[in-house]
């Protein structure tokens, strides 16, 4: 349950200056408010059709008197009106009491008339007032901004965001973030709404969170083409003579056929060096046009398409997507080799459909610093990190002495894992320092307290001091920062603070951290306070850049597989060995003889992962293997892999729905 972002630094800046990879989508923020308040307009008008006497109504919420505020609020105010909202705004003197705005949250929480709350921040009031304990108190179906903090968001992306604003708008130096594209399904789960929070988000809100870029709708489309493919191949193959087929397959067009360059590369592979169609022999039409594919190796539009966001985030040109797409193993032959999508020969069309998925989309933080989006891989069955297009292109504009914050995946056993060893292969890519993110409330959790369960309240635990609990939850913290030194780096730990957090509670955990090895521990209150709650982070990663680079590989990708997942088992979770099911050495010694064997591994997260629950001296049983070598990894599923959600995620976007805020 730790949060791993690693900064891509200098060092690499240089590498890829020739890269042909300058493709960005600009978003226009104007147009993008625009769309959003006509749609508004539109569905509050059914509203009020359907509901008659209804009006949405809003508050805003303000203490004190500041004048870049007060215009804030006034253009808010304005576009309520317009939309048909009737909105309404409440200011408090400079003089009250947090006590004084909790009560204000509370009345505005029980009127039924009121749907939507915005709290106008900063506070200014001459007495302390917890921020965050105030936008807390805001109830989650009136929250406009979403931006309270959620039971099981422990603060990854928001302290990347905020690292990278302390780097550029606090440290004036050139930074750029990476994260990945979010997904409406992680907007609208109990984790918030998966582009930060607080003052450490992306904006505009609406458009990074709602408005989709295409990328997924391609990519489902990619897949059916490759999933109708197969199975016209499948039922023609039975159906038609040979010779139809290869009418079928190599046209006459003009008086001539040819081959297409898929097709001339699938005859490389089955050794007949001919070009002229009308030179085939009968057996060389039937090698040709019969691929024999066993049905039950056939892939899933679910595991295609996952494969095919990997390829894109792992792609630098639209040539080596292309070259990617053409690997990927759709089936195995009845004689047991593999059938790529050039040889289905829809690898061409693949490339021009996804071209324009190659694209970051650029955005920026509340404190201007520029952020891409791009691409997202899942965590748990691949490098579910941002696009590898994405850090080059970054790095580019940063200059040599620029830094570039990027994420990885959850934990140092298995995010931070796939990142270097999958990501940073592909890439060339070397980074200069790892900041781990964590929280109390999670090293309680891994010291025994009660599970989370998303969308009920945190148990009482959470919210008291319990040095003792907190203590033994840190083993699992020193577990990580070691994994994590493994790959001869820096490790910086950002404690990302919440209200509940005591002072001796925070000074335990850095205290943890920097006894198991950490370079740096510190306190970060960036979701609160933007930039300038991660200077202290920001200037240890500074002071960590400037190591001699000592990153190395956990592993030599040439190694037999099995010695690779031995590897991993062993230094990343814990494990005494692996056992691999009947099953897993079936598609192990496969893969070995298709030459996928060099490939590097990519253990799917699993129950018996360290970020779950720190186990010793166990067997890691792996059940199943694929080869995912279009984007160039194996894939090994565990026996508690969970391809399914146990339990449904709530949505959270009640109140979001109607009102949208970005401060």
């Amino acid at each position: 349950m730790f949060a791993v972002t690693a900064s891509v630094l200098r060092r690499g800046a240089l590498r890829y200056r020739d890269c042909q990879c300058t493709m960005t989508t600009i978003v226009s923020g104007n147009k993008t408010s625009q769309q959003v308040k006509e749609r508004l307009k539109k569905e509050v008008a059914e509203m009020k059709n359907q509901f008659p006497g209804f009006r949405p109504g809003l508050v805003v919420l303000q203490v004190g008197d500041r004048d870049d505020s007060n215009l804030y609020i006034s253009m808010k105010l304005k576009a309520a009106a317009e939309i048909g909202i009737n909105a309404n705004h409440i200011r408090l003197p400079e003089t009250a009491t947090e006590d004084e705005v909790l009560r204000s949250i509370v009345a505005v929480n029980e009127n039924p008339a009121v749907h939507g709350l915005i709290v106008q921040l900063s506070l200014d009031s001459i007495n302390t007032i917890n921020a965050e304990k105030v936008t807390n108190a805001v109830a989650p179906e009136k929250d406009v901004d979403g931006i309270t903090s959620t039971p099981l968001g422990e603060g990854k992306r928001t302290t990347a965001l905020g690292l990278a604003q302390a780097l550029g708008a606090h440290l004036n130096i050139n930074a750029f973030a990476c994260v990945q594209e979010p997904t409406p399904g992680s907007c609208f789960g109990a984790r918030g709404i998966a582009v930060g929070g607080g003052y450490s988000q992306i904006v505009p809100l609406e458009e990074v969170s709602l408005q989709s870029s295409g990328q997924n709708e391609l990519i489902s489309a990619a897949s059916k083409v490759v999933m109708d493919t197969i199975k016209a191949h499948a039922h023609y193959e039975t159906k038609l003579s040979e010779k139809v087929l290869f009418d079928l397959l190599v046209p006459l067009r003009r008086g001539q056929r040819s081959f297409s360059p898929a097709q001339l590369n699938r005859m490389k592979k089955l050794g007949i060096e001919k070009s002229d169609p009308l030179t085939f022999t009968g057996t060389e039409i039937r090698r040709f046009v019969r691929l024999d594919i066993d049905p039950d190796t056939a892939t899933d539009p679910g595991s295609l398409e996952n494969e095919i966001m990997a390829i894109l985030s792992l792609s630098s040109s639209v040539e080596e997507m292309q070259q990617r797409l053409a690997k990927i193993v759709v089936a195995t032959s009845k004689s047991g080799d593999p059938v790529t999508t050039e040889d289905l020969d829809v690898s061409g069309p693949l490339a021009m459909l996804l071209k324009g998925t190659l694209k970051p989309v650029l955005m920026q933080t509340v404190e201007g610093t520029p952020v891409f989006l791009h691409t997202s891989p899942l965590a748990d069955i691949a490098q579910g990190s941002p696009s590898i297009l994405a850090d080059k292109l970054a790095l580019k504009m940063v200059g040599s002495e620029g830094f570039v914050v990027t994420e990885s995946g959850h934990g140092a056993d298995i995010g931070l894992e796939k990142f270097f060893n999958i990501k940073c292969r592909c890439s060339d890519l070397r980074p200069d320092v790892v900041v781990m993110v964590a929280t109390v409330r999670t090293l309680k959790m891994h010291g025994g307290a009660p599970p989370v369960q998303a969308v009920l309240p945190l148990p009482k635990e959470y919210s008291q001091e319990n040095l003792k609990q907190l203590e033994r939850g840190c083993c699992h913290l020193k577990r990580q920062v070691e994994n994590a030194q493994a790959f001869g780096l820096p490790v910086i730990v950002g404690v990302n603070k919440f209200s509940s957090d005591t002072r001796a509670e925070l000074e335990l955990v850095c205290g943890q951290a920097r006894q198991a090895g950490a370079f740096e521990a510190v306190q970060c209150t960036n979701w609160s306070d933007g930039g300038a709650g991660a200077l202290a982070l920001a200037e240890a990663v500074q002071r960590a850049a400037k190591l001699p680079g000592q990153f190395r590989f956990l592993y030599d990708p040439q190694i037999p597989a099995a010695d690779k997942l031995r590897t991993v088992a062993q230094k990343m979770y814990g494990a005494k060995d692996i056992e691999l099911s009947p099953k897993a050495k079936e598609k192990l010694a496969l893969y070995t003889k298709q030459d996928f064997g060099n490939l590097p591994v990519c253990i799917a997260k699993t129950r018996l992962s360290l970020s779950n629950d720190p186990m010793s001296n166990f067997m890691l049983p792996i059940t199943d293997i694929k080869a995912n070598a279009g984007a160039g990894f194996l894939c090994c599923l565990t026996e508690s892999t969970n391809t399914e959600m146990d339990d449904p995620i709530w949505p959270c976007f009640h109140g979001n729905n109607l009102y949208s805020s970005s401060k």
